[in-house]
């Protein structure tokens, strides 16, 4: 899953200039997790998102993620890249 193109997922990282606006929206729950941050424009765009419903067969349930940004250091304080479980 991505919020950009993902063909600029293939390392090295060596630049600080790849970015894209992908036209997407924005997420409204993912908006709200951010609005009172320090955060100069506390809005999300090209959102991607996975939502499930599930019942546990378990007392415990595990998941495994992994979630990276490329373009944080270009954008950090002026936008955020946001994550929820």
């Amino acid at each position: 899953m991505s919020s950009g193109n993902i063909a600029d997922v293939v390392g090295p990282n060596q630049s600080d200039g790849i970015t894209g606006d992908m036209g997407g929206p924005a997420d409204a729950d993912l908006n709200n997790l951010i609005a009172n941050t320090q955060t100069i424009n506390p809005v999300t765009f090209d959102a991607a998102s996975l939502e499930f419903d599930f019942v546990p067969a378990a007392s415990t349930v595990y998941f495994t993620y992994t979630f990276g940004s490329d373009e944080y250091l270009e954008w950090v304080n002026l936008f955020n890249d946001v994550f929820a479980f």
